[in-house]
């Protein structure tokens, strides 16, 4: 597995799996409870937080983003806010 990964520094963390395509954003590492909210996008939540989001086929959900990682991490993690949101007015 060819992985790429954030600086130990960086408050959001990513990792982007080359051979499956799959990204992930987080914010806070640990266990959490995984709710997949669309299609191939999971996210992640810790007490109430989103704390971290994993995309399957992150170069079609991600477009261009998914080659910039930095990038791609901060629209990983705009992508599941949104979705939390929407899953809470249809609450």
């Amino acid at each position: 597995m060819r992985t790429v990964r954030a600086d130990a520094g960086s408050k959001l963390k990513y990792s982007y799996d080359l051979k499956y395509d799959i990204f992930w954003a987080y914010v806070e590492s640990g266990p959490a409870e995984a709710e997949e909210l669309a299609e191939d996008i999971f996210v992640e939540f810790k007490d109430g937080r989103i704390v971290g989001v994993e995309i399957h086929d992150a170069s079609k959900v991600l477009g261009e983003y998914w080659k910039e990682p930095e990038k791609a991490a901060e629209r990983a993690m705009e992508i599941a806010k949104r979705l939390a949101s929407v899953q809470m007015v249809k609450g």
